[in-house]
């Protein structure tokens, strides 16, 4: 342990009323004897200051006052036998110099008192006040210990190291601990209250103590609900991919049997005249041959279909390339076309020439292209077979981005639902779970482009959506 320097030697002094006023007054009797020794000359009056400030550092204004006073009549009956002044006069003046000068300096002392005791008990009252147990401990012993640990231990008076650490350990240090230097941050490590088995966050840094000595300042935090709104935020988290995760199932489900349907409709149509022409006996090979090409053509989508819900429910990052998106929009049209007849849809494509290459993920695109034009034929199924149209333009949009729009002429979009199309869940269909359109727009803000719709004029709805040309 270090050793205590004459400040807190002094300090211990000053504590000690009972040893400290019979020194002041000895300190007194002792500047009289010398000043009268040496006949005044030396002018030692000054130094009754020491006695009187060590008496009111001790004992208060009284006790100031009072040496005060002895130190006066002490200097004046010691000097008035010497019969130093020439004129009496001269001798009241400075008695009552020294007397103003030393009553001054106790009042200045015991106000500097009061305003360091009120400037602790305001700091006090801030660590009393926190919500969190701060204590300062030494090798050995607990030196400061605020309320709210009191109160934690239930104990009335500073605890021992050993009190503290038996409640949480690791919180204090061992007598063996290394000092912690002054620019130490305070590090944190987290301890468990062997009692009621609560959460605290320890933080023990190193500082100076009023004496110069280095000490710990620890302060236990409780975290407790912190890590219970942590535990319980991680297991909603889990909970909330669970449901995404079954969400994607369905509606990759729901997206697989209804583009399945059609191609395995066809197939069975197809299957059927291939039969039927065998029965009849006289079969033109020609017409059966063609039959079974549509019925080949048919499965092999059902493959590619399959193959693209695979890729979009597997997690992977977009490949972006180079595409023709005319291309890809007839691609698809060729896929829904026997949908498209069979429902009488009369389908205007106006395809811009020498459009620009978007560098884009292929896959996704196209399932966005395939979910609008699906959404315009559930669109116009209420509608007379005779003004079911779809209109497909593709377009430069601006100098450097490229427009795609499949406009419907079904029954429109009601104003109340127009603001919550693109929300997640929401949908106007008896059947579907209202995601298609949610994450149209996500593949299409991904690639940098927009996705809006529009009244169309003369009824219907306009889709639109574009991408930047060239690399995104």
């Amino acid at each position: 342990m270090n050793q205590l320097g004459p400040t807190h030697a002094l300090s211990a002094l000053v504590a000690r009323p009972g040893v400290a006023i019979p020194i002041a007054a000895l300190l007194v009797v002792a500047i009289a004897v010398f000043d009268y020794a040496t006949v005044y000359e030396a002018r030692l009056g000054i130094l009754y200051l020491l006695p009187v400030a060590l008496a009111t550092a001790s004992g208060g204004r009284r006790w100031g006052w009072l040496m005060s006073i002895v130190g006066v009549v002490t200097w004046g009956l010691s000097f008035a036998t010497q019969h130093a002044y020439t004129n009496a006069v001269y001798f009241y003046w400075e008695c009552l110099v020294l007397a103003v000068t030393l009553l001054l300096f106790v009042e200045l002392l015991t106000r500097l008192q009061e305003a360091l005791a009120r400037s602790d008990e305001r700091f006090v009252r801030v660590l009393n006040g926190l919500h969190a147990a701060v204590f300062v401990t030494d090798d050995a012993r607990v030196l400061f210990a605020n309320e709210w640990l009191l109160r934690l231990l239930g104990r009335e008076v500073a605890p021992s190291v050993r009190d503290i650490v038996d409640r949480f350990p690791n919180a204090a240090p061992a007598r063996d601990a290394p000092d912690l230097p002054s620019a130490a941050p305070f590090a944190g490590t987290e301890v468990r209250d062997a009692v009621d088995g609560k959460t605290y966050l320890a933080q023990a840094g190193g500082i100076n103590w009023v004496d110069g000595r280095r000490v710990r300042l620890t302060i236990l935090t409780d975290i407790t609900e912190q890590k219970r709104a942590e535990a319980l935020q991680r297991e909603n988290q889990a909970t909330l991919h669970h449901t995404a995760r079954l969400v994607n199932l369905a509606e990759a489900a729901t997206t697989l049997a209804h583009e399945l349907n059609q191609p395995l409709n066809a197939i069975v149509g197809y299957n059927a005249a291939c039969l039927r022409l065998l029965d009849e006996g006289d079969t033109d090979p020609g017409e059966l041959a063609a039959a079974m090409e549509k019925c080949r053509v048919q499965a092999a989508r059902a493959g590619d279909i399959i193959q693209r819900i695979r890729e979009l429910t597997r997690k992977r990052t977009p490949t972006l390339s180079p595409c023709d998106l005319n291309g890809m929009l007839r691609e698809v049209l060729g896929w829904l076309a026997d949908d498209l007849e069979r429902i009488a849809v009369q389908v205007t494509p106006v395809l811009a020439a020498a459009l620009p290459p978007v560098h884009a993920d292929r896959l996704l695109i196209e399932q966005v292209m395939l979910n609008l034009v699906n959404n315009a034929m559930d669109a116009m199924a209420s509608m007379p077979r005779d003004q079911r149209a779809l209109h497909v333009v593709t377009e430069r949009a601006g100098a450097d981005g490229v427009r795609i729009t499949i406009a419907d002429r079904g029954t429109g979009i009601a104003a109340e639902h127009a603001a919550r199309l693109f929300t997640p869940f929401f949908t106007t269909k008896t059947q579907g779970l209202g995601l298609g359109l949610a994450i149209c727009r996500s593949v299409v803000e991904l690639h940098g482009g927009r996705l809006w719709h529009e009244p169309r004029r003369g009824g219907g709805t306009a889709f639109h959506f574009s991408l930047p040309a060239g690399a995104s």
